[in-house]
């Protein structure tokens, strides 16, 4: 039986395309997922891209060993499998998983198409239709580099919640324009802390990636970052 809605954040902690360095499973795989559910992380953060037979898939790079998703279908992606035995994930069965929990949201990091605008508008389209049909609304949040598919997103699925990862557009306007967040590498608010206050006061939720020190997770953390992505999320939930 499917969750209504997830309960309030106990911790700031997203697992970066899962937990997995810490226990030797495969990056966005279904297992890394698991992890970061068991450890009770506030989201596990996962990459999708859209294959030539628009199955949407889970993959960091364009590449799944050697084969370009784009152009490639489905059934093609099976030759290979993740080093635990896997099947190259599709987001659906990620979503599946996800919602059998309580505590743990997926982060879904929208990849931009290296064809064209029109598949990346594709893939947003494509995850919005999935996310309704398998009303897991409650337990999805959306980060892109691409500002397009963020708006995309926004304006069409109802109460998206959507981060911009780029630091290359005036944040009143990302707040104006309705992303509920702001999530940049923690180099940016080392640089430059003010962008955190700034956001704090036009009611912005603030991420970073990808920390995985210590004592920079600290500092942030005091600044008032209210989530932050990391390879190490067993040993920072412990903190």
């Amino acid at each position: 039986m499917y969750v209504d809605e997830i309960p309030a954040v106990k911790n700031i902690i997203i697992a970066h395309r899962g937990a997995w360095k810490e226990f030797n499973l495969p990056q966005n795989s279904i297992a890394s997922l698991q992890q970061a559910i068991k450890l009770g992380c506030f989201g596990s953060e996962l990459d999708v891209h859209l294959t030539a037979d628009e199955i949407i898939v889970v993959n960091h790079d364009a590449e799944f060993f050697n084969q370009h998703i784009e152009t490639s279908n489905y059934k093609e992606l099976l030759k290979h499998q993740l080093f635990n035995g896997e099947n190259i994930p599709k987001l659906e069965d990620c979503i599946i998983e996800c919602l059998k929990n309580n505590t743990t949201k997926l982060i879904i990091e929208l990849k931009a198409s290296e064809i064209n605008k029109s598949r990346t508008l594709l893939l947003a389209k494509s995850i919005i239709k999935l996310v309704n049909q398998l009303k897991a609304q409650h337990i999805v949040e959306f980060i892109s580099f691409d500002f397009d598919a963020c708006l995309y997103i926004i304006q069409n699925l109802q109460n998206a919640k959507v981060a911009y990862l780029s630091n290359d557009k005036p944040i009143v306007q990302l707040a104006h324009l309705g992303l509920y967040a702001i999530s940049f590498h923690y180099k940016e608010f080392l640089n430059k802390p003010e962008i955190i206050a700034d956001a704090i006061k036009l009611r912005l939720t603030v991420k970073s990636w990808t920390v995985n020190n210590k004592q920079i997770f600290i500092s942030l953390k005091n600044k008032g970052l209210s989530y932050i992505t990391t390879d190490k999320p067993e040993q920072f939930l412990k903190i």
